[in-house]
């Protein structure tokens, strides 16, 4: 069996879910361990928990974007799934209920937005035609083109530029942004 080698410099202070045990190759019963919930319910905490794991693995992808060819996907993937969930922090902290997140909101990044601007979350001016490409490229996120299919036509931003977009919502919301 073929193993993965990882930098362990890339995931430095990523805390992983189960330590390796005996052989890296064959799995035993003490390499399948409960992890219990790991999002066990809706809080503003847990989502912007999960919001800065997304966005640490979206800024170490994007450190390497090259390798892969440009834009690479997953770094789209992983940068609309940390907005999501900081916006959902965002939300989740105004009060609104988990069933409201996930039944109106679901994974819509513009429904996302717009709820969150009308809860006041203070977002910096943005050129309209920057607000709309990334708002189409959520589009894609959102209906999972950026997973499976390569369809999406039109105007998309840099991954750099949703990055930074990406940690300014983090500090709008309360946040810090993490570091890579």
């Amino acid at each position: 069996m073929m193993k993965c080698p990882v930098d362990k410099s890339l995931v430095s202070g990523i805390l992983p879910l189960m330590e390796p045990t005996k052989s890296a190759t064959t799995p035993t019963n003490e390499a399948v361990q409960s992890v219990g919930g790991l999002l066990g319910n809706n809080t503003p905490h847990n989502f912007a928990t999960l919001a800065e794991q997304f966005l640490r693995a979206t800024k170490v992808l994007h450190q390497h974007d090259k390798e892969f060819g440009f834009p690479a996907r997953p770094t789209y993937f992983l940068a609309f799934q940390a907005l999501e969930l900081y916006l959902k922090a965002f939300l989740a902290g105004k009060g609104m209920p988990g069933k409201d997140l996930q039944r109106r909101i679901g994974h819509s990044i513009r429904k996302a937005l717009e709820e969150a601007k009308l809860q006041g979350l203070p977002l910096p001016n943005i050129d309209d035609r920057w607000l709309q490409a990334l708002l189409d490229l959520s589009d894609a996120y959102q209906s999972r083109t950026l997973q499976y299919r390569s369809n999406h036509r039109g105007m998309a931003v840099l991954p750099g530029d949703l990055i930074e977009f990406v940690n300014i919502v983090c500090r709008k919301c309360g946040y810090t942004p993490p570091s890579v």
